[in-house]
């Protein structure tokens, strides 16, 4: 129940968020959570995808992200 709660309230705001902006929407996640297919079916609505790679200064590890930009 929290779960489903926190999932609608979620999608609320990144409704509002993407809502609004006029000439430009960017969205970053990790690549772990979002699949091939997803990143297909973005591009094929005009979203860019953009691969961001970076060395977090903390950790030796390298943090990949995907950003997602509205073309429109």
């Amino acid at each position: 129940m929290i779960e489903e709660s926190l999932v609608k309230d979620t999608l609320k705001l990144a409704y509002v968020a993407l809502s609004r902006p006029h000439y430009f929407a960017g969205v970053a996640m990790h690549k772990e959570n979002v699949s091939d297919e997803t990143i297909w079916v973005a591009a094929r609505h005009y979203w860019r995808i953009v691969k961001v790679e970076e060395e977090h200064e903390s950790f030796s590890e390298e943090l990949s992200h995907l950003t997602l930009q509205s073309v429109n």
